[in-house]
């Protein structure tokens, strides 16, 4: 599954968990809008940050369906840094981030962190 929290800087840190289905992509679509919304009324600007440590590779189907989130951007976020040591998790991710010129891939956490506040 997922976990959402947003920092004092407006970064939305998104734990991912697990291998998901497309339901539970809508559904993570749907509560990262809510998310980013919260942090547009605090007067922040969301920046994005996915965390794959927990995650595992996912099916192409899914793949597909969170390539279309960051398409259509529904977070409105100024910038997504996706983070992961795993190599195959490495490969997916670039296909998501492909899907917007805004994202970007990372294996060092800190730099990615740094990026988003840059």
């Amino acid at each position: 599954m997922y976990h959402l929290r947003t920092d004092d800087a407006g970064i939305i840190h998104i734990a991912i968990e697990g291998f998901w289905t497309v339901p539970e992509v809508a559904d993570f679509a749907r509560d990262l809008r809510a998310e980013a919304s919260a942090a547009r009324r605090s007067g922040r600007m969301p920046a994005l940050f996915y965390d794959y440590t927990n995650a595992v590779i996912q099916s192409q189907e899914v793949v597909e369906a969170l390539a279309a989130i960051a398409r259509a951007a529904p977070a409105g976020a100024r910038k997504v840094a996706i983070f992961t040591e795993g190599k195959l998790a490495r490969r997916q991710a670039g296909r998501v981030a492909a899907a917007g010129e805004r994202i970007a891939v990372f294996e060092d956490r800190a730099a990615a962190l740094a990026w988003l506040v840059d």
